[in-house]
């Protein structure tokens, strides 16, 4: 590709990633448990590139399963195209949005870890009845997964019509969570046909400690095979 055809390409990209963006109306819902919030998320937040019309809907003191009940409801009574879900315990990627709309898929994530140990990723294939994390081998480029956490996770309203409510609810079967609401939504959505992907390289950082990436996975791993 001569120096004329990758300026068409990258221009064309970009003109087509600006149209799409115009085309989207997003809402941005975020559960918040606490009244107080890692500065470092709002940083991110406010480095995130969104679309003018994108609306901030953070839902505050309640169960999470609730708030993203709520979220949703109220996405679709302002007639958003999308949900962006994330936690107020990430930081974001300042292109996430472009990324994630650039896919045009009816639900895509972005690829976060545990923020406590073991840190893997929550991302899971299931094996018989049993998520299981995906393997570092797999975690390159755009993948489908059969369950996510909903760290910062894009999700097409429409489909929402079309799945039961409540949307979102824990699991439980003698006193014990069997389901979070994100693992049991992913089940629910996969059952109703809907297809889940994630961006392994579009990476959100998950705080507690400190900012927590794929590279502390990789370095918990590599001190599991080696005894450390």
């Amino acid at each position: 590709m001569d120096v004329n055809e990758r300026f068409y390409f990258i221009f064309n990209k970009t003109e087509r990633v600006k149209r799409t963006m115009n085309d989207v109306k997003i809402m941005i819902g975020v559960p918040i448990l606490t009244p107080y919030l890692p500065v470092e998320f709002w940083l991110s937040y406010d480095k995130m590139i969104k679309p003018e019309n994108t609306i901030l809907n953070p839902v505050l003191g309640t169960l999470v399963d609730t708030a993203r009940n709520n979220i949703v409801e109220d996405a679709l009574e302002q007639d958003c195209t999308h949900i962006l879900f994330l936690d107020s315990d990430m930081t974001m990627d300042k292109d996430m949005i472009n990324r994630l709309i650039e896919h045009d898929k009816d639900i895509v994530s972005s690829f976060h870890i545990r923020r406590l140990p073991p840190h893997y990723p929550n991302v899971f294939y299931k094996f018989k009845e049993e998520y299981r994390h995906i393997h570092q081998d797999c975690a390159k480029g755009l993948i489908e997964v059969d369950s996510v956490g909903f760290g910062g996770i894009l999700i097409k309203t429409e489909i929402f019509k079309k799945l039961k409510y409540p949307y979102f609810k824990f699991l439980f079967k003698d006193n014990k969570k069997l389901f979070g609401e994100d693992l049991l939504f992913c089940k629910n959505a996969k059952e109703a046909g809907y297809k889940i992907f994630v961006d392994c390289d579009l990476e959100c950082g998950h705080l507690f400690l400190k900012e927590y990436k794929k590279q502390d996975w990789i370095e918990y791993e590599r001190k599991e095979r080696n005894g450390e």
